[in-house]
């Protein structure tokens, strides 16, 4: 035996002799008093702020030179209830306010209507997210007001970009039953959308979809030449207004996401997918169409390139749509395609990005864009995009500008210039 052992045995062995022997009895240790739970041991409060200042200029006949200034304020409060045995609970209050209602078009809800360019970040206090939640052993549930996205948010997501979120009524669940597959299944009964508390129900720029009946299936598997997903969402966005009936919609598809790895610093992502949809429930359309979506780049280090390719089919002269995704991050900053036109779209684009000197992370994008059927072409777009952390506010600045054709100006408003800066903060 090492002398440093011998010399802690006895030494312990005579502390608990002597111990006994002065009780008069064998040692007792006593437990330590309990301590109650602090509040913050459950409970975490979450801040979302962020402050912006947007320009738009769209110069059509309907919109002669008439730009839009919005000056907003969007803050979020929120508090985050975990007993760490898989019961969560969440609630947060919504509000954004502007310094003038009338210096732009908040997308109809106030403000100046045409010839003042739309800018949708209407003021709007309202309960955005409340619900439960329950996780366990590779499942979990949800149910009531939350925040809800799949894949890309190109047919599901919170349209981040806007200071108002979308957030969807129901329930969801996720159940991964063996490794590396995902099981996805959401049910909503009303979507609340970016229009915010002043928006009226139904017509067309509403509030929310109510009387729904959406339901989304989507299987998500980890492959070794990437995440491939099947997916089948069936929007039937209810009855109480125009938008609602001319765009629900059964969709099917299928995508593969991957990256081929080169070394440590060089990759070459690539992006595949395809989809049908067709008309559903009450939809006063008819027509059956496909959609495509393709990309392939490089990537080293900090710098990226690529191009790719998307086309939203039509029939009938309808559009391949997307009502409930984030569709600003598609087609071009500048928002001219959020709608799809009845000729459908194609959208030839080229990508890149940079990380450029004291931490800024700089992208940019050029877009061609025709219609998929007819034969017209729309025009072309450039957009940037400069970001950069400061302590821990977030610095974001954006531009973009669309140069419509002249055959596009009748189906597609004419030439767009947008411009937003804005400070993010998060706790």
């Amino acid at each position: 035996m090492k002398l440093t052992n011998y010399l802690s045995t006895t030494l312990l062995g005579l502390a608990l002799a002597g111990t006994a022997a002065h009780a008069g009895e064998d040692p007792i240790i006593e437990p330590l008093p309990a301590v109650e739970p602090a509040f913050t041991d459950y409970f975490t409060p979450k801040i979302d702020l962020r402050a912006r200042y947007e320009y738009a200029d769209i110069n059509t006949a309907a919109w002669p030179g008439g730009d839009s200034d919005a000056f907003t304020l969007r803050g979020r409060l929120g508090l985050l209830f975990d007993n760490s045995y898989g019961l969560t609970a969440y609630a947060e209050y919504e509000g954004t306010v502007t310094a003038d209602r009338t210096s732009y078009n908040a997308a109809g809800v106030h403000g100046e209507l045409p010839p003042k360019a739309p800018i949708a970040d209407p003021e709007s206090h309202e309960l955005n997210q409340l619900w439960i939640a329950y996780k366990k052993s590779g499942a979990s549930v949800k149910v009531g007001r939350q925040a809800f996205v799949l894949d890309g948010q190109r047919y599901v997501g919170g349209v981040a970009w806007r200071q108002n979120m979308q957030t969807f009524d129901g329930g969801t669940a996720t159940y991964s039953p063996i490794d590396d597959l995902t099981l996805t299944y959401g049910y909503f009964y009303q979507v609340n959308r970016i229009f915010g508390s002043e928006a009226p129900f139904g017509g067309g720029n509403t509030q929310a979809f109510e009387d729904a009946n959406i339901q989304l299936f989507n299987a998500a598997y980890k492959t070794p030449l990437g995440k491939l997903v099947g997916y089948a969402y069936f929007m039937d966005l209810g009855e109480d207004s125009v938008p609602a009936r001319g765009q629900s919609s059964n969709s099917y598809g299928i995508s593969l996401a991957g990256s081929y790895k080169i070394d440590d610093d060089f990759s070459l992502p690539y992006y595949g997918e395809i989809a049908y949809q067709t008309e559903a429930s009450n939809s006063t359309l008819d027509y059956e169409t496909l959609y495509y979506h393709v990309t392939g780049g490089v990537a080293y280090k900090g710098y990226s390139l690529g191009v790719g390719y998307e086309s939203l089919g039509s029939d009938n002269g309808v559009g391949f749509n997307f009502p409930l995704g984030t569709n600003h991050k598609f087609n071009g900053f500048a928002d001219r395609f959020l709608n799809t036109p009845g000729t459908g779209l194609e959208d030839f684009y080229v990508y890149a990005g940079a990380k450029l000197p004291f931490g800024i992370n700089f992208k940019t994008a050029y877009h061609y864009f025709t219609s998929e059927t007819g034969g017209i072409d729309y025009g072309q777009e450039i957009d940037f995009v400069l970001s950069k952390k400061i302590f821990d506010v977030v610095v974001l600045a954006k531009y973009a500008y669309y140069d419509a054709d002249t055959a596009a100006n009748n189906t597609v408003p004419g030439d767009t210039t947008r411009f937003s800066i804005e400070l993010n903060y998060k706790f």
